[in-house]
Protein backbone atom coordinates (compact mmCIF):
# COMPACT_ATOMS: atom_id res chain seq x y z
CA UNK A 1 0.00 0.00 0.00
CA UNK A 2 1.34 3.43 -0.88
CA UNK A 3 0.87 6.82 0.73
CA UNK A 4 -1.99 8.04 -1.50
CA UNK A 5 -4.04 4.87 -0.89
CA UNK A 6 -3.50 5.26 2.85
CA UNK A 7 -4.72 8.88 2.69
CA UNK A 8 -7.89 7.79 0.86
CA UNK A 9 -8.58 5.03 3.38
CA UNK A 10 -7.82 7.44 6.23
CA UNK A 11 -10.37 9.91 4.85
CA UNK A 12 -13.00 7.16 4.63
CA UNK A 13 -12.30 6.14 8.23
CA UNK A 14 -12.67 9.76 9.36
CA UNK A 15 -16.01 9.95 7.54
CA UNK A 16 -17.08 6.68 9.22
CA UNK A 17 -16.17 8.03 12.66
CA UNK A 18 -17.98 11.29 11.93
CA UNK A 19 -21.10 9.45 10.74
CA UNK A 20 -21.12 7.18 13.80
CA UNK A 21 -20.74 10.13 16.18
CA UNK A 22 -23.49 12.11 14.43
CA UNK A 23 -25.79 9.07 14.53
CA UNK A 24 -24.95 8.51 18.20
CA UNK A 25 -25.71 12.14 19.06
CA UNK A 26 -29.02 12.06 17.20
CA UNK A 27 -30.07 8.80 18.87
CA UNK A 28 -28.56 9.85 22.23
CA UNK A 29 -26.38 6.73 22.39
CA UNK A 30 -22.94 7.34 23.89
CA UNK A 31 -21.81 3.73 23.52
CA UNK A 32 -22.34 3.83 19.76
CA UNK A 33 -20.07 6.85 19.38
CA UNK A 34 -17.35 5.28 21.54
CA UNK A 35 -17.51 2.01 19.61
CA UNK A 36 -17.36 3.85 16.26
CA UNK A 37 -14.37 5.87 17.45
CA UNK A 38 -12.59 2.77 18.75
CA UNK A 39 -13.22 0.84 15.52
CA UNK A 40 -11.94 3.76 13.45
CA UNK A 41 -8.77 4.16 15.52
CA UNK A 42 -8.00 0.45 15.44
CA UNK A 43 -8.60 0.31 11.69
CA UNK A 44 -6.21 3.21 11.07
CA UNK A 45 -3.56 1.57 13.26
CA UNK A 46 -3.83 -1.78 11.48
CA UNK A 47 -3.85 -0.19 8.03
CA UNK A 48 -0.88 1.98 9.02
CA UNK A 49 1.11 -1.15 9.79
CA UNK A 50 0.60 -2.38 6.21
CA UNK A 51 2.26 0.63 4.58
CA UNK A 52 5.54 -0.23 2.92
CA UNK A 53 6.75 3.30 2.31
CA UNK A 54 7.51 5.70 5.15
CA UNK A 55 4.95 8.41 5.70
CA UNK A 56 7.41 10.92 7.16
CA UNK A 57 10.43 12.56 5.67
CA UNK A 58 12.57 15.42 6.97
CA UNK A 59 10.24 18.06 5.56
CA UNK A 60 7.11 16.67 7.20
CA UNK A 61 8.94 16.17 10.50
CA UNK A 62 10.10 19.80 10.40
CA UNK A 63 6.56 20.99 9.63
CA UNK A 64 5.15 18.79 12.41
CA UNK A 65 7.71 20.14 14.87
CA UNK A 66 6.97 23.78 14.04
CA UNK A 67 3.22 23.21 14.04
CA UNK A 68 3.17 21.46 17.40
CA UNK A 69 5.46 24.12 18.91
CA UNK A 70 3.17 26.93 17.74
CA UNK A 71 -0.02 25.09 18.73
CA UNK A 72 1.38 24.43 22.21
CA UNK A 73 2.22 28.07 22.73
CA UNK A 74 -1.12 29.34 21.43
CA UNK A 75 -3.13 26.89 23.57
CA UNK A 76 -1.05 27.59 26.67
CA UNK A 77 -1.37 31.35 26.23
CA UNK A 78 -5.12 31.05 25.60
CA UNK A 79 -5.65 28.85 28.67
CA UNK A 80 -3.58 31.15 30.86
CA UNK A 81 -5.41 34.29 29.75
CA UNK A 82 -8.80 32.58 30.02
CA UNK A 83 -8.04 31.35 33.52
CA UNK A 84 -6.93 34.84 34.61
CA UNK A 85 -10.10 36.34 33.12
CA UNK A 86 -12.33 33.79 34.86
CA UNK A 87 -10.58 34.24 38.21
CA UNK A 88 -10.84 38.03 38.08
CA UNK A 89 -14.41 37.96 36.76
CA UNK A 90 -15.50 35.48 39.41
CA UNK A 91 -13.81 37.48 42.16
CA UNK A 92 -15.41 40.77 41.09
CA UNK A 93 -18.91 39.27 40.64
CA UNK A 94 -18.66 37.06 43.76
CA UNK A 95 -19.31 34.02 41.54
CA UNK A 96 -17.28 31.25 43.13
CA UNK A 97 -18.06 28.71 40.40
CA UNK A 98 -16.48 30.93 37.75
CA UNK A 99 -13.53 31.67 39.99
CA UNK A 100 -12.95 27.97 40.72
CA UNK A 101 -13.20 27.21 36.99
CA UNK A 102 -10.48 29.80 36.41
CA UNK A 103 -8.31 28.24 39.10
CA UNK A 104 -8.81 24.81 37.55
CA UNK A 105 -7.83 26.11 34.11
CA UNK A 106 -4.80 27.75 35.72
CA UNK A 107 -3.74 24.39 37.15
CA UNK A 108 -4.28 22.74 33.77
CA UNK A 109 -2.06 25.40 32.20
CA UNK A 110 0.64 24.81 34.80
CA UNK A 111 0.38 21.04 34.30
CA UNK A 112 0.73 21.57 30.55
CA UNK A 113 3.87 23.66 31.08
CA UNK A 114 5.30 21.12 33.53
CA UNK A 115 4.80 18.23 31.12
CA UNK A 116 6.39 20.28 28.33
CA UNK A 117 9.41 21.09 30.53
CA UNK A 118 9.88 17.43 31.53
CA UNK A 119 9.66 16.20 27.95
CA UNK A 120 11.97 18.98 26.74
CA UNK A 121 14.55 18.07 29.38
CA UNK A 122 14.33 14.39 28.45
CA UNK A 123 14.87 15.03 24.74
CA UNK A 124 17.58 17.58 25.47
CA UNK A 125 19.50 14.95 27.46
CA UNK A 126 18.80 12.29 24.84
CA UNK A 127 20.05 14.27 21.85
CA UNK A 128 22.75 16.45 23.40
CA UNK A 129 26.34 15.31 23.24
CA UNK A 130 27.82 14.06 26.50
CA UNK A 131 31.42 14.26 25.25
CA UNK A 132 32.33 17.36 27.26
Amino acid sequence: MNKSTFKKIYLLVILFILASIITAVVTNNLIMSLVGLLIGILFVIFIGLKIKTPLNDERTESINSKTSYLAFHIITLFLGLLSMFLIISGYINQDYATESLGVTLGYVTLLNLMIYAIIYRYYNKLYSSNDQ
